[in-house]
């Protein structure tokens, strides 16, 4: 019997899908966990899509300095998405609302904080970057500013005043019986001070203050610059750093008088602010540093070969540093008197005016130029060729410091009698 094998076609008539639409979604997919896991693990995964905020650090010369020094702040920033010119600067002092200054650019990155008053200050700088949004990011950094050596604190002081024949000095806010203590003059040092008693039948003269506040220290010189190596150019000087400011004045206090009979004597007041300390000088420039020699000269069997070489460049003298501001005047105190009576020979002078402002810093001396350096040494068959370096640029002088502001004057009230008078400034009664 014959065997019949049967060949039965199993293929479908549907064509296959293409190899997209079988797998694209499982790609999708895969893609997907694959970004998710690398921004998962990277910082920089989310700094590829979004505008981030510059780094800054806020870095101080000194954390405590002596009233009227010099203290920098340093403000160290970077950004990923912009260079540093592009970054804008703010710096504040915290719990004040006034702007130190404000700018864009490296140069605003550095700052002298103020230190005429004493006390523990906040200083904050906020660094904008210009993408974008303008992400910004905050640094602060604390200084405390003490007084000068020698200066009394509250604390030191003496609970009374200081005696010296018919002198008083006063070191706290005074009260004076007329009738058991006299004097024929006062200095209240900025106190307040009280008389009462019956009567003034001598001559009495009483100052807020006998000297300015005290002068800023002048600004250190510049480095020289470094000498040049063989036929290099000297160093440029360094700048003269900025006088110190001077410091202000201090207010008066209030000086009341009150008597119960006749002033019979001649009564001088001076009640005026405390007038403000000088700018320091600015420091001068550093010199420039001389021209390195020149190449030597190289002589042949029977003529020269080669003469010297010329004398480097001398460096620039630096810049002077600017003057210090001068300090504000201190304001004026209150003054108010009262009596019974005047004699006919009694003369009354009252004056109460804002302190002076203190002088500006004189500018610092620009640096001196540095020589040019000699030519290069010959022999032989070589003479010298007369190629000295040229001498570098003097540094122009620093600019004068800025004046302070004079104090404000304050009322002057009198009353003799049925006479009463009031003024600002200054009173007189002959």
């Amino acid at each position: 019997m014959t065997e019949r094998k049967i060949i039965v076609n199993m293929q479908s008539d549907e064509r296959p899908k293409p190899f997209w639409d079988r797998h694209f979604t499982p790609i999708l997919a895969l893609l997907g966990v694959i970004v998710a896991a690398v921004l998962a693990m990277s910082e920089t995964g989310l700094k590829l899509f979004v505008n981030q905020p510059p780094d800054v650090q806020l870095k101080l010369s000194e954390a405590i300095v002596t009233q009227g020094k010099v203290l920098v702040a340093r403000a160290l920033a970077s950004d990923p998405d912009s260079p540093r010119a592009d970054l804008r600067y703010r710096w504040e002092i915290f719990d004040s609302d006034k702007v130190l200054r404000e700018g864009d650019g490296p140069s605003f990155s550095r700052l002298e904080l103020p230190t005429s008053q004493l006390g523990k200050f906040i200083v904050l700088v906020t660094v904008t970057d210009k993408l974008g949004s303008g992400k910004h990011k905050t640094a602060d950094a604390q200084y405390e500013v003490i007084a000068p050596p020698g200066d009394a604190s509250p604390l030191d002081r003496q609970p009374g005043p200081v005696t010296t024949d018919d002198s008083l000095s006063l070191q706290t806010p005074t009260t004076i019986n007329w009738s058991k203590q006299q004097a024929r003059r006062i200095v209240t040092n900025g106190n307040d001070l009280v008389i009462t008693g019956k009567s003034i039948n001598t001559k009495l003269t009483i100052v807020a203050f006998e000297t300015p506040a005290s002068r800023g220290a002048d600004g250190q010189a510049g480095a020289p610059g470094a000498n040049g190596g063989q036929q290099q150019p000297g160093g440029a000087g360094q700048p003269g750093l900025r006088g110190n400011p001077g410091a202000p004045g201090k207010h008066a206090g209030k000086i009341q008088i009150e008597l119960q009979g006749a002033v019979s004597g001649t009564v001088e007041i001076d009640n005026s602010g405390q007038p403000g300390g000088d700018g320091g000088a600015g420091g001068a420039g550093g010199p420039g540093g001389s021209g390195g020699q020149g190449t030597p000269s190289r002589s042949g069997i029977l003529d020269c070969s080669s003469g010297p070489g010329f004398g480097g460049r001398g460096g620039d003298g630096g810049r002077g540093g600017d003057g210090g501001a001068g300090g504000d005047g201190g304001k004026a105190g209150v003054v108010t008197l009262s009596a019974g009576s005047r004699a006919p020979s009694a003369s009354l002078n009252v004056v109460s005016r804002g302190g002076a402002p203190g002088k500006p810093g004189p500018a610092g001396i620009g640096g001196a130029s540095g020589a040019g350096g000699p030519e290069g040494a010959t022999g032989g068959f070589c003479r010298p060729a007369g190629r000295t370096g040229q001498s570098g640029a003097a540094g122009a002088p620093g600019s004068t410091g800025n004046s302070g502001a004079a104090g404000s004057p304050a009322q002057i009230s009198v009353k003799i009698e049925e006479l009463q008078k009031v003024a600002t400034g200054s009173i007189s009664l002959p």
